[in-house]
């Protein structure tokens, strides 16, 4: 982790056993941190405390799993689970984190029962669902392979999204991630196909593209 003024190294946290794959994070009001792992169905924390304690013992600790969507999955599901993009909710009762693999989308509220259970999807689908972000009770998904952002309304507390909108162009070249300036949204396009896991070929430099009305 590091200060985002000074660019300078705060504190480094590993498993003890295992190597992970993070794939995104989200930071909920009272400072956690949550980050999604692509090879394992996990979701792991690391609180504001423990970001202190690590920085005073040489900038080390020990990440934690919070949840494990293994429990909340088919166990006749054939898929592997490929966790990427996650969010919380503006009031941090709860977390949104998308499967890319199967397009489900899974609520883990924050209270100490720590429940997992699958959203109800309603007019679409979060099918190679990548970045997310959310404001109030709308909800955006970046489908990387679908070149697609799609709108869901999010409602009954985190149990149903409803897709609104969905805008598909080939110029986003396999998106990953979204953030909003005013009215703005700005999708990174990932490159995977150069190069990356999804293409042979040389990168570039990365590009933003700007997608108006959605």
């Amino acid at each position: 982790m590091y200060d985002t003024g000074t660019r300078a190294r705060l504190a480094s946290f590993e498993l003890p056993e295992g190597q992970p794959f993070v794939n995104d994070l989200t930071i909920t009001p009272d400072g956690s941190v949550y980050l999604t792992d692509s090879v394992a169905p996990v979701v792991y924390r690391i609180t504001a405390a423990e970001l202190t304690d690590a920085m005073a013992h040489g900038g080390k600790g020990e990440l934690r799993p919070f949840a494990d969507l293994g429990s909340a999955k088919d166990p006749a599901a054939q898929s592997p689970t490929l966790l990427n993009g996650i969010v919380s909710d503006p009031a941090g009762r709860y977390l949104l984190v998308v499967d890319m693999g199967t397009g489900k989308l899974y609520r883990i509220t924050l209270d100490a029962e720590r429940s997992i259970t699958e959203v109800t999807q309603h007019g679409g689908s979060m099918i190679n669902g990548d970045g997310l972000e959310m404001r109030g009770d709308t909800l955006w998904v970046v489908q990387n392979k679908d070149n697609t952002v799609s709108r869901w309304q999010i409602s009954d507390n985190g149990a149903n999204a409803t897709r609104q909108q969905r805008i598909t162009d080939a110029a986003l070249a396999i998106p990953t991630t979204i953030a909003h300036a005013g009215d703005r949204a700005l999708v990174v396009i990932s490159q995977f196909d150069r190069g990356g896991p999804m293409g042979a070929g040389t990168p570039g430099p990365f590009t933003v593209a700007a997608i108006d009305g959605i």
